[in-house]
């Protein structure tokens, strides 16, 4: 009974405070990756999605942290030469340097339930254009994780110094601290008249909610990257 008073009280505490923490972003923490390309998402689950929308999305959800130039993925598709594929970390590194860019983001969707309350997985890496050199103990620390094998590319040795971040995270809806976190957002991001500040109807929209998804994947990229120093 007491832990179901606490998580009654937290919830009902949320609600009644408003929060800040969706109305200013915080800045990109390394200035030697300004110009950033989101790529077409993949979609590694067993159900059809539109993996092109998703993407379009987090693309969105990224100019909102400031100090980013992104290249969106319509761009992206658009910029592609007749017959070219970006099968390999390689093939992306090669085309995001004809963009001028300084980094590329790599999205693979790994589990997706769209109906109310909805769960999403995605599995994130972030790389370089031009890698950096790495020290004996860092390149063996990378390489005894596991989730820099993990994604949209498969990452050799000789690569690893492209290497920003990897991450795979489940947002799940069911979960009471995440369904917190998607009021804040949705109180931040709508005004008073707007139907989508109510995280019940913002939930059974998709799009919203892949909004929060996108954005909570981003924000950890920049807390984790701040934390660490450029």
């Amino acid at each position: 009974m007491a832990k179901r008073f606490g998580v009654a009280a937290l919830a009902a505490l949320a609600g009644c405070l408003p929060s800040t923490k969706y109305r200013e972003y915080p800045r990109n923490p390394d200035p030697e990756i300004k110009r950033v390309v989101v790529l077409p998402f993949l979609n590694y689950t067993r159900d059809p999605i539109d993996a092109d929308e998703m993407a379009t999305i987090f693309a969105s959800e990224l100019v909102k942290f400031p100090g980013f130039d992104v290249v969106r993925p319509l761009v992206v598709r658009a910029a592609m030469r007749e017959g070219e594929k970006i099968a390999t970390l390689d093939d992306a590194l090669k085309f995001a340097r004809r963009l001028n860019a300084d980094a590329i983001v790599a999205v693979a969707v790994t589990d997706h339930d769209p109906y109310d309350p909805p769960r999403t997985a995605l599995s994130v890496q972030w790389f370089r254009t031009s890698a950096r050199s790495l020290g004996a103990r860092d390149l063996d620390r990378l390489t005894e994780s596991a989730s820099w094998k993990k994604g949209a590319f498969e990452v050799t040795r000789g690569q690893a110094g492209h290497l920003i971040d990897a991450y795979e995270e489940m947002w799940d809806a069911h979960n009471l601290g995440v369904r917190i976190e998607v009021k804040k957002y949705a109180d931040a991001q709508y005004g008073e008249e707007s139907a989508y500040r109510d995280e019940n109807l913002f939930l059974a929209v998709q799009e919203r909610w892949i909004q929060f998804v996108s954005n909570q994947a981003i924000w950890r990229f920049v807390a984790r990257k701040g934390a660490r120093g450029a």
